[in-house]
């Protein structure tokens, strides 16, 4: 009788091992469907389309109207040369602003000129129809 006990022990304990495998293979699956979160975009975008793209177009719109940012720029100099690099910088400035100033008032002219060369070295090298 004792035999006849332990091996129904035995076949009952097996039998709740598949069990719980089954419930934890069940749940691995949910799990799995669950993390999916690339299925769940999907379908959430397959039935809900118009709110979908109405949403992106709505942010869009908000993203294009905030102000651009700013950028701020920051100069460290030594201590020593304070005066020399600030004296250098602001030389350099000037230069650039009469340059732009200087090539705008002469722009009309260059533009001129590149053109006739352009014109004459295209006529020069152009090969004649046959």
């Amino acid at each position: 009788m004792v035999e006849y006990t332990q091996a129904s022990e035995k076949a009952e304990l097996i039998a709740e091992i598949e069990r719980s495998r089954a419930r934890l293979g069940q749940s691995l699956d949910g799990l799995r469907r669950d993390a999916d979160i690339g299925s769940q975009f999907k379908s959430s975008f397959s039935t809900h389309k118009a709110a979908w793209l109405s949403g992106a177009g709505i942010a869009g719109w908000v993203l294009s109207r905030l102000p651009a940012r700013k950028k701020k720029v920051k100069v460290f100099l030594d201590k020593k040369d304070d005066g020399k690099v600030l004296k250098n910088v602001a030389e350099a400035g000037m230069l650039f602003g009469v340059l732009k100033f200087v090539f705008s008032l002469f722009r009309p002219a260059i533009m001129a000129f590149a053109t006739k060369k352009i014109a004459e070295f295209t006529t020069k090298h152009s090969h004649p129809e046959r």
